[in-house]
């Protein structure tokens, strides 16, 4: 047995030694941006969001991303022309898209990795042969470049720049001593407890009690609606809207017929329909939005 442990103990040794005898002229080729990175590694694992290069684009209107628009545009302006056999606009839309390339690399210095000036010098060779078998191609992999930024970067730019923040964030309540509340406390100490109370006492079959709760929770609800508007331009048409108020009602109409079991189900609905699924849409983003902050 203790032959057979040295044996592997030697193996072992000689496998680790071996990793570090690979000579000068075998080294891997440098990764191309459409691979993993070391640089996206990085990015992956910071914690503070986009760099702070980008905020100079923001600072009013979303620059950097119209730069994005122009630079997309561009390039579909390329695809568009080609496939019409428009021979002189495909080489201006691509002397643009070439030219809003490159300027756009620059902008961000802690992005200029996911550019690959190559990829479009042969895009621009193979629209040159006029052959779409080697258009297409080359298109692809500068959609892959661009694609590698798009999915590592866009989720933290959301958050910081154009998603709004819940903190900032404020709702009425019925309580005359603390009339308006930031949003989260108000949920926590009164929509949540009336929807669940609600709940609570409906299971109980206790039908004043459940009445109350619902009455609480169908004023705070509304109160709700109008707090969505502080980050809406419009009356939200989905989690607020209509068919929800109406399943309240129908909640609040069952309670006082005594038809305690059918409110307990309306009331599940709402919580599913409403409740749950905005949490869904909006949760996340407020999540990612505070972790970039630590």
């Amino acid at each position: 047995m203790k032959m057979k442990h040295l044996v592997l103990i030697a193996a072992l040794v000689l496998m680790v030694a071996s990793l570090g005898c690979v000579s000068e002229d075998k080294q891997q080729p440098s990764p191309t941006p459409v691979q993993t990175t070391s640089v996206q590694k990085e990015i992956v694992q910071r914690t503070y969001g986009p760099p702070q290069s980008l905020d100079k684009y923001y600072e009013k209107d979303p620059v950097y991303l119209f730069k994005m628009f122009e630079l997309g545009g561009a390039l579909m302006g390329v695809i568009s022309n080609f496939q019409q056999n428009d021979t002189n606009n495909t080489k201006t839309s691509f002397d643009t898209f070439s030219k809003l390339y490159e300027e756009n690399s620059n902008l961000v210095p802690e992005w200029k990795s996911y550019f690959n000036i190559d990829t479009v010098n042969k895009f621009g060779e193979a629209l040159d042969s006029g052959d779409p078998g080697k258009v297409f191609p080359a298109l692809d992999e500068i959609g892959k470049t661009c694609g590698s930024c798009h999915r590592t970067e866009k989720p933290a730019v959301w958050a910081k720049y154009h998603w709004k923040d819940f903190r900032e964030v404020t709702m009425s309540t019925s309580n005359p001593q603390e009339p308006e509340l930031p949003f989260a406390v108000a949920k926590m100490k009164y929509l949540t407890p009336a929807f669940d109370g609600t709940m609570t006492n409906l299971k109980e079959k206790q039908k004043k009690e459940a009445s109350d709760s619902w009455n609480q929770f169908n004023s705070i609800f509304s109160n709700m609606e109008k707090a969505c508007l502080q980050c809406h331009s419009e009356p939200p048409r989905y989690f607020v809207s209509q068919d929800i108020k109406s399943l309240i009602s129908k909640a609040g109409q069952q309670i006082t017929s005594g038809d305690l079991e059918g409110a307990d189900k309306t009331m599940q609905q709402i919580g599913m329909e409403s409740c749950y699924k905005c949490h869904v849409v909006h949760e996340p983003a407020q999540r990612l939005k505070e972790s970039l902050e630590k």
